[in-house]
């Protein structure tokens, strides 16, 4: 279902756990949507959020560069009505929304090699209309400086922000902080409270069964000028040597309901 996060509604029904990840901090009344996430919630479950802190983002040697494509983030969304550093407040907004037994932490990923340290440029490419329709800087210096960050080459490591998550009643991944989630345990722990749990299987496999590479055959047909972008784009989401198999997918649901089409 598509809805507004600010007005979700109520033939949605109400569920075990509710979740949300990145989320709150895109939302000009983070309070409101929350709020409305309880909503869902039925009595005595879970609801968690996973937000970012932008401000935490670093990189190693540092860079003027990626010092500048964070700032580029914060105004771009404040100017918006968003809030990039929602993360540090989870826990207030939390009590704020009159939810119980809060509890929170934190995460903070880093990468040394692979896609993980394109972060930052793919987060300043996929903004770049915002950013330049606020006459923030021009397209020559947005160029400039999504150039640099490309070259990852530069960077020993980026080190990701990711904001508090609150509340699970269960610490995810135990004293893995690295950007893979431990699925196994996780699942385990999910099962033991009484939820059911599908997989984890890979990326590759998800979109596989869900038909990525005949509804990308079809678009390419429909859409020949674009062919060579969707096929990239495919190729990339379904890399056996990245992101293919590093991401993987879990389904946490009630018992009630069935194991959803992928898994089935």
């Amino acid at each position: 279902m598509l809805a507004d996060a600010g007005s979700i509604p109520a033939a949605l029904g109400r569920f075990d756990v509710v979740y949300a990840r990145f989320l709150l901090s895109h939302q000009t009344d983070p309070l409101g949507v929350l709020r409305e996430l309880r909503d869902l919630c039925l009595p005595g479950g879970v609801v968690a959020v996973e937000d970012v802190d932008i401000t935490a983002m670093f990189c190693d040697p540092p860079s003027a560069a990626f010092d500048r494509s964070t700032a580029l983030y914060c105004q771009t969304a404040i100017g918006r009505g968003a809030d990039p550093r929602l993360g540090r407040r989870l826990a207030g907004l939390f009590h704020a929304a009159g939810l119980e037994q809060i509890e929170a932490g934190a995460v903070h990923p880093s990468f040394r090699d692979g896609e993980g340290k394109l972060m930052a440029a793919l987060t300043l490419r996929s903004i770049r209309a915002a950013v330049l329709a606020g006459d923030l800087i021009d397209e020559d210096g947005f160029d400039e400086i999504l150039d640099v960050l490309k070259n990852t080459e530069d960077f020993s490591s980026v080190i990701a922000p990711q904001g508090p998550a609150a509340p699970l009643p269960f610490a995810p991944g135990g004293s893995d902080i690295t950007a893979h989630v431990q699925f196994g345990p996780f699942a385990e722990k999910a099962r033991a409270l009484g939820l059911a749990a599908d997989g984890p299987i890979t990326q590759a496999e998800f979109f596989g069964r869900l038909g990525m590479v005949e509804r990308a055959a079809r678009l390419m047909a429909a859409s020949p000028a674009g062919a060579g972008q969707i096929e990239g784009a495919v190729q990339r989401l379904l890399a056996p040597t990245g992101m293919g198999s590093q991401f993987k997918v879990l389904i946490v649901r009630t018992p009630r309901l069935p194991s959803p089409a992928p898994f089935a």
